[in-house]
């Protein structure tokens, strides 16, 4: 299983982001398995993530907000 910790500055505009996040997807990231650690500013806006992407948690901590994504195969 793979575990990737993704922290772009706070004020990193959404596009930018979601591409990052759609380049993870095309490839980069192991088929038997992976997590993806996402760290933003609690105010900001979630990035658009591939279709089949679920959010399986999301924790904060003071001004940050961690989301954890993971595969959902039924997707």
């Amino acid at each position: 299983m793979e575990l990737v910790f993704l922290d772009p500055p706070y004020g990193l505009a959404e596009p930018p982001l979601s591409a990052c996040l759609a380049d993870l997807d095309a490839g980069w990231l192991a088929p038997e398995g992976w997590t993806v650690v996402l760290t933003r500013g609690h105010k900001s806006s979630l990035p658009t993530v591939p279709v089949h992407w679920a959010t399986r948690r999301q924790l904060r901590y003071g001004d940050s907000l961690l989301t954890l994504y993971r595969e959902d195969r039924w997707a």
